[in-house]
């Protein structure tokens, strides 16, 4: 039996679910940057695009309105 590319893709987002799973499980360094390296592959596999986050773009406060309009 052959798979289609929808089978394959859904296996991927499963494997890629449980090595999200296992990361957030472990506490030891090692592990974790074992699940994230097999995460980041299954997310190749699946085909999924990555969106990319500004650097600092969650260090920064929001900004606080005064409340009036400019």
């Amino acid at each position: 039996m052959v798979r289609d590319v929808y089978q394959r893709k859904i296996y991927a987002l499963m494997r890629m679910n449980l090595a999200v799973a296992r990361m957030k499980k472990t506490t030891n360094d090692m592990e974790r940057a074992k699940a994230l390296s097999w995460l980041n592959a299954w997310l190749a596999a699946s085909g999924l695009r990555q969106f990319k986050l500004e650097s600092g773009y969650r260090k920064t406060p929001p900004l606080k309105s005064s409340g009036k309009c400019p």
